[in-house]
């Protein structure tokens, strides 16, 4: 997907299962559990930075608290 519509007003989440973010032409390999800055922009309102956790591909939140139900 090249860009998410967000209008005005509302929201777009990324998460798995949703749209997750992929990472592509790392400078470093990612750690599981780490954090690192990534940079989203927008068409109308510019960038904007946030960290985020670097999660296992297909994991769900309540996967990585341990709180997940069979």
């Amino acid at each position: 997907v090249k860009q998410i519509a967000a209008p005005a007003g509302n929201t777009a989440t990324l998460k798995p299962k949703g749209y997750p973010v992929m990472c592509i032409k790392l400078k470093e390999p990612l750690t599981l559990g780490a954090t690192t800055d990534i940079i989203l922009n927008f068409e109308k309102s510019g960038t904007k930075n946030i960290t985020v956790e670097i999660k296992p591909p297909g994991m769900t939140p309540n996967m990585a608290t341990g709180h997940a139900h069979h």
